[in-house]
């Protein structure tokens, strides 16, 4: 039992309203069924409930859980009601109950660009959401720089020189085309915006950012534009 993370199973017991041995009965049966530590299994269902253990467990810790979910399936929730009942009656809500995804847990999930995550992980975490997007979108920047070779230009300037459709710096496609020509410039747009529209005014800490889902969709937004700079080909400068 201790084994078992203490904030793991304060989590559970409140969660699922169940006894420590009716607790003990689900984890063991995972452990059994599937030839597993008894930590991991009890990690495994806190997964299930709900609980937030991207904010709880180690790195060690969430990548056995990560490695547990690809390869087994949770057990079937009438044999685990049928036989937590006998326990302790659990309310259809707790049962059926689909698993929440907290914004730790989701931010790793959608496979943000490696630079992307290296600059805004640690603040994600810290729940520093405004100094989050402000080091992604300034790594695009790093990005852009790094690729074309331009140092003396910075923000809007330095894109609208390194994407420009007629005379391009970076090419994010082959530019032979009508629509491929609109979206090169599309995109030189995109990144010029991110620059004057979310760079910048996020250096200013007067700014505040608490919502980590927003927060998730500019990020997702810089990984995309990282992944476009990363895949683009350098053809002058």
């Amino acid at each position: 039992m201790l084994l078992i993370n203490k904030k793991i199973m304060s989590e559970l017991r409140k969660r699922t309203g169940l006894s420590v041995p009716a607790i003990y009965y689900r984890i063991t049966r995972i452990q059994e069924k599937y030839l597993v530590k008894k930590e991991d299994a009890a990690n495994f269902v806190a997964f299930e409930e709900g609980v937030p253990v991207h904010e709880i467990l180690s790195e060690p810790e969430l990548a056995r859980l990560r490695e547990l979910r690809r390869t087994v399936s949770a057990p079937p929730k009438g044999e685990v009601t049928r036989k937590v009942t006998k326990e302790k009656p659990v309310s259809k809500e707790v049962v059926e109950r689909e698993p929440t995804i907290s914004p730790n847990m989701l931010y790793d999930l959608l496979q943000f660009h490696p630079r992307i995550v290296k600059a805004s992980r640690s603040h994600f975490r810290s729940r520093e959401y405004g100094d989050a997007i402000f080091a992604a979108f300034r790594c695009i920047e790093v990005l852009v720089k790094e690729k074309s070779g331009v140092k003396n230009k910075n923000g809007q300037s330095l894109m609208s020189t390194v994407f420009n459709e007629k005379h391009p710096i970076i090419k994010l496609n082959r530019l032979e085309r009508d629509f491929e020509k609109d979206e090169q410039m599309g995109f030189m747009f995109i990144y010029m915006g991110a620059m004057t529209g979310i760079r910048n005014p996020k250096a200013h800490a007067e700014i505040e950012q608490e919502d980590p889902y927003r927060t998730l969709e500019y990020l997702s937004l810089a990984s995309l534009l990282a992944k476009r700079v990363e895949e683009g080909e350098k053809v002058g400068g």
